[in-house]
């Protein structure tokens, strides 16, 4: 069938018409980018949130409503940048749910849907993963002096650590124009929702900033 021959497209750049879990094309448009971007911005969440569901899964135990409201708030507006709709959705009532509080904690079945949603994403994410793997994120190498933009990633780094958003927003408009499209996309979207650790993460995926 028709439907069948279209999800077995794959473009030029490796990356599928079609992922489950994901509208790739919606999201495309969306953002007005094309697809071998698109696909690092999927492999910068796939590395992201790799441990997500244990963090879900442990703050609900330990009914740490607050922080499981962050990690829903954090993910929704994440899968909402990746056109993982269903995800976006479930998040999105995790986090109401949770905003809630003790008087009327979120039930289990809401944290199963988001993990089962985000589970369906990962998983149609790690071939991408697999196979870009040993790709670093990086700065613009080509205009770029690595040794003057290495100092100011590191002190936004140091700010992200210190979670002081004037010191973070001052370093970050230092470095935003040294950095390649999907890094600053994955960046301003973790800053934009205050989610400073993965961020961090974000920062030191980059050449040079590595432990």
């Amino acid at each position: 069938p028709e439907e069948a021959v279209d999800t077995l497209l794959v473009a030029t750049d490796g990356l599928p018409v079609r992922l489950p879990g994901i509208n790739i094309q919606d999201a495309l448009k969306a953002l007005n980018i094309d697809a071998d971007v698109f696909k690092r911005i999927l492999i910068v969440f796939f590395r992201n949130n790799k441990d997500t569901i244990n963090k879900i899964y442990a703050v609900f135990e330990e009914k740490d409503w607050k922080s499981l409201m962050y990690l829903a708030h954090s993910l929704k507006g994440s899968a909402g940048n990746i056109g993982a709709v269903d995800l976006q959705e479930v998040a999105f009532r995790l986090e109401k749910a949770s905003g809630k509080g003790p008087a009327n904690p979120p039930g289990k079945n809401l944290v199963d849907n988001v993990v089962t949603a985000l589970s369906q994403v990962l998983e149609s994410l790690q071939t991408l993963a697999e196979a870009e793997k040993g790709e670093p994120l990086n700065v613009k190498a080509e205009t770029v002096d690595l040794a003057q933009v290495i100092p100011l990633l590191k002190q936004l780094a140091d700010a992200l650590e210190l979670a002081d958003p004037e010191e973070i927003n001052i370093h970050f408009k230092a470095v935003k124009g040294y950095l390649d499209f999907s890094t600053l996309k994955e960046l301003e979207t973790r800053l934009n929702d205050y989610d400073y650790d993965n961020a961090l993460k974000t920062l030191k995926g980059i050449e040079g900033l590595r432990d």
